[in-house]
């Protein structure tokens, strides 16, 4: 594994743009340049390079390794969360080796010379088998559980690539519950995945929709589940006959029904359904009272 970059390892000579070491990505907060450029491999570095291009600053992510968090996630991932920066406006250079710093530009091994206003040295490696949940608002990135649980008995892998979107999804799973992955660009399925892993409880049966964000599919058999027994709440597995039951019983929000069913309380994703549902009932309920 490739060593983090140290700011010490830098030569910097008087007059040079200032090497400024960073521990969270709000150390960043404070920091005005025209062009940045971030040196790292890691979690923080793609936060740091993420929050400086947000704010509309010319920003680098200067990597040893062969991409941003390129040990974290392997070849597949790591070149989406490329690309999501890359088409934010960030120049992102792999493989890259600083070797010292002078009169605002930063000199590497292979004779590249990069001008910049700011250095921010990143120094927190993101290593195989770390948890991660990256904060950023270009690119949604998370690793569950542990890098060699594909190795346990009884487990097996679900893959979903889609390089259009530079959407990326490996679960391992055993028992119907997850105990590992990898996820970039799948925001959703982030929060709820999440959520599952944490609880230890079972993954749904229409995977590839939960991954997705896809609504419900249609019953296509007599033997499918009648419309009100329709999951609504996957975290919670929240019905939609038990949020009519609670709506019945005077839950008439989506904030009340939440209390009274859960449904909503985990990752959020429902909350739509569930207000549409509300929406629904009220207008059967006006009908009735006109009508009587």
């Amino acid at each position: 594994m490739t060593a983090p970059l140290d700011p010490a390892a830098l030569t910097c000579t008087t007059g040079a743009a200032g090497v400024v070491p960073i521990r969270t990505v709000e150390d960043c907060a404070t920091l005005t340049p025209k062009v940045a450029l971030v040196l790292g491999d890691g979690a923080l570095a793609v936060e740091a390079a993420s929050a400086l291009a947000t704010r509309g600053v010319r920003t680098g992510l200067v990597c040893t390794a062969p991409r941003p968090l390129y040990h974290a996630l392997g070849e597949v991932a790591s070149r989406m969360v490329t690309a999501h920066l890359e088409d934010a406006g960030i120049t992102v250079l792999g493989g890259a080796q600083p070797t010292r710093c002078s009169d605002g530009v930063l000199h590497l091994a292979d004779g590249s010379d990069l001008p910049a206003d700011a250095l921010i040295v990143a120094g927190q490696a993101t290593g195989p088998g770390e948890q991660l949940r990256l904060r950023s608002a270009l690119v949604d990135v998370a690793v569950l559980g542990e890098p060699d649980a594909a190795e346990h008995p009884g487990t097996r892998q679900i893959t979903l690539t889609d390089p259009r979107h530079q959407r990326y999804a490996q679960l391992t799973i055993n028992d119907h519950k997850i105990i590992a992955g990898v996820l970039v660009g799948l925001p959703q399925a982030i929060a709820t995945l999440g959520l599952l892993h944490r609880r230890g409880q079972y993954l749904p049966a229409d995977r590839l929709g939960l991954l997705l964000d896809l609504p419900p599919r249609p019953c296509s058999t007599d033997t499918a589940p009648p419309l009100q027994d329709a999951v609504i709440c996957l975290c919670n597995n929240v019905t939609r006959r038990a949020l009519a039951a609670a709506w019945r019983s005077g839950a008439r929000t989506q904030s009340a029904l939440a209390t009274a069913t859960r449904a909503g309380t985990g990752c959020g994703g429902c909350g739509p359904a569930v207000q549409e549902l509300c929406g629904i009932w009220a207008d059967e309920r006006q009908a009735q009272e006109a009508a009587a």
